[in-house]
């Protein structure tokens, strides 16, 4: 792979790929990736050998946007390489069929190979591992291929300027994700796998764990899924077994919107308090916009303006209908519209494990999780509400260009209340602001309003699967 020139390297998009290949490790394995050096070693084998391939669009200086691939089916051969790390046995289809008369209707193809796992005696249980990666070379590309082979071998080679410190930042997140033998993805996953290898039955198992990280984008927000693993089972796809993961790793963000959607979000869709001369006020400058008396500011500047007047003087109150219409929309946020995917659906965020406790030398996960049923929980047995309040920052009253402030969805518990920690919020809502680039000068002009952001509560809201038991004093 060919150095290029990349913005930043996303570690969240790398690790989308890599928490691919740990799936496709633990259904391979016997022992669900028992063991965490042999997982690293098969992870990293794979991921330097992905494919560069042109995609169907194009960058702003004509040449084709590329991804970074790998496609394989495993077991590869008999004498599978790749898969050697975990000792597990294969056969082909046809010496599957040979085994014994009964063993003849099995749904395998003859001249394609298995792998043979055998928990329950007297019943083994075959199956197939296949392996689809697609990422954004621009967002990945210096830690997949031939560059992340010469990091690995500590290579002399020309650097990007973060280059090793992504992938020392890359690999403490790996051990992080192969140590989480607690979380729940891990257990959901190897729960799936048993299903099949504990029934007392023969079956044929053929996994599909596919990361996607360029298709996504073109749905509005409405698949979150970066990781499927999908199975069947004797031929038939089981719809209910399906898991999916919306992975995160150096980003709160976990959605996006343009800035006309976001607009009508605050102004039609969520109460928050706004008096009527002020949306009135807003409204009109809507109007002018629509009408093209707005020309030099534009919906950047109608933005702008709107949000600020919104931060001053917006007064949300607490009813319930205005907290289950934030709870609604953090839930299609986190996990995108139901009609979107079938089974199970988490958000992962892969952080990096904490230091050793100074008394216990007890060390704490950097996986930190949220699945709908945490949700469910919180909001229909203990009924914990939620408030928006408003957070400005100096630029709302300097008037300088920038983030004037944001939105914060705050927790109401059944006791003691709304939370007091603005960083314990469920989510916030802002305007990321950006300055465009003259591409003759290089000069960049005054920030303006972008995009709609949400973004995930700190690490220690309650928001976060991980953190229920620090609150039951508030739920109880």
């Amino acid at each position: 792979m060919a150095i290029t020139a990349h913005k930043a390297v996303k570690e969240g998009s790398v690790m989308e790929g890599l928490f691919a290949m740990h799936c496709a490790a633990i259904l391979i394995d016997p022992n669900h990736g028992k063991e965490n050096k042999k997982v690293k070693d098969f992870i990293y084998s794979l991921s330097v050998t992905t494919d560069l391939k042109d995609m169907a669009t194009k960058d702003s200086d004509g040449s084709f946007k590329q991804s970074v691939n790998y496609k394989k089916r495993f077991p590869i051969s008999t004498n599978a390489p790749k898969t050697s790390f975990f000792k597990v046995n294969v056969l082909t289809g046809q010496q599957i069929k040979d085994r014994t008369a009964a063993w003849k209707k099995l749904r395998v193809a003859p001249s394609l190979p298995y792998f043979e796992t055998i928990e329950q005696p007297n019943y083994p249980d075959f199956s197939s591992v296949n392996l689809k990666i697609r990422l954004k070379e621009k967002e990945v590309g210096t830690q997949y291929g031939r560059e992340l082979q010469m990091l690995i071998d500590n290579e002399p080679a020309p650097r990007e300027a973060k280059q090793q410190e992504n992938f020392a930042s890359i690999e403490k997140r790996v051990e992080s994700m192969i140590k989480a033998k607690g979380a729940t993805f891990f257990r959901n996953l190897v729960a799936t796998k048993e299903k099949y290898l504990k029934n007392n039955k023969t079956d044929v198992m053929e996994w599909q764990v596919d990361a996607d990280g360029v298709g996504g984008e073109t749905s509005g927000g409405q698949v979150k899924q970066d990781i499927t693993v999908r199975v069947w089972a004797n031929g038939k796809r089981i719809f209910s077994d399906t898991i999916n993961f919306s992975l995160k790793a150096s980003s709160a963000t976990f959605h996006s919107g343009g800035l006309n959607d976001g607009m009508d979000l605050l102004l039609n869709k969520m109460d928050l308090g706004i008096p009527p001369n002020v949306k009135s006020d807003i409204n009109t400058m809507l109007d002018d916009l629509r009408e093209g008396r707005a020309r030099e500011t534009g919906l950047t500047g109608y933005v702008d303006a709107a949000f600020k007047l919104i931060l001053k003087n917006a007064k949300p109150t607490y009813t319930q209908s205005s907290s289950d219409a934030w709870w609604d929309l953090m839930e299609a946020r986190l996990f995108g519209a139901k009609n979107k995917f079938h089974g199970s659906m988490q958000l992962v965020e892969l952080n990096i494990d904490g230091k050793p406790a100074k008394k216990t030398g007890e060390v704490k996960s950097g996986v930190l999780e949220i699945t709908p049923d945490h949700l469910h929980k919180l909001r229909y047995e203990h009924k914990v509400g939620i408030i928006a309040i408003l957070v400005p920052t100096p630029n709302l009253e300097t008037n300088v260009a920038g983030s004037p402030g944001d939105i914060r969805l705050m927790p109401v518990y059944p006791k003691g209340g709304e939370e007091g920690n603005s960083n314990k919020n469920f989510f916030k809502i802002r305007i990321n602001y950006k300055s465009d680039k003259d591409k003759l000068t290089g000069i960049r002009g005054t920030v303006k309003p972008f995009k709609f952001m949400s973004d995930i509560g700190g690490k220690a809201s309650i928001v976060w699967d991980n953190n229920y038991t620090k609150f039951t004093n508030k739920l109880y």
